[in-house]
């Protein structure tokens, strides 16, 4: 997500999707499904055109691209339909946590050992409870 009114947010966010593309594929090799979506659509000075927007989501592949506000509640619901679908369309919701993966071992490495700090670190609610940083 970038912010429309923000050149330098959508860039960013071009850079994510380019970093997590080289990094995670999905269990069937693929990339795995993302919507590229541009926030604060409720205001109407915008910093990224919708044909940047556009040829940007098919450079990078994102599955679909909406301009959204969170702040008004525009969109958000059929966006969140859209991904969880997109994710059904591929696989069966266990197999996709279960065969994401990183391309190769380095990165795999550094992943597991960010998650171990997390879960070691966190709890639920106070309760103890160890929980994942996913």
């Amino acid at each position: 997500m970038f912010d429309l009114t923000s050149q330098k947010s959508f860039q960013y966010c071009t850079l994510l999707k380019k970093t997590v593309d080289d990094v995670i594929l999905s269990g069937n090799g693929l990339p795995i499904p993302c919507i590229l979506l541009g926030n604060k659509s409720d205001l109407t000075e915008h910093a990224v055109s919708s044909q940047e927007i556009e040829d940007t989501s098919r450079l990078l592949q994102f599955i679909a691209w909406k301009e959204i506000s969170v702040k008004e509640n525009i969109h958000i619901e059929e966006t969140v339909r859209c991904i969880v679908e997109a994710l059904m369309e591929k696989q069966q919701p266990d197999e996709i946590l279960e065969r994401a993966r990183p391309k190769d071992e380095i990165l795999e490495n550094q992943l597991e050992t960010k998650l171990n700090r997390n879960t070691q670190q966190s709890s639920c609610c106070g309760a103890g409870v160890k929980r994942n940083a996913f």
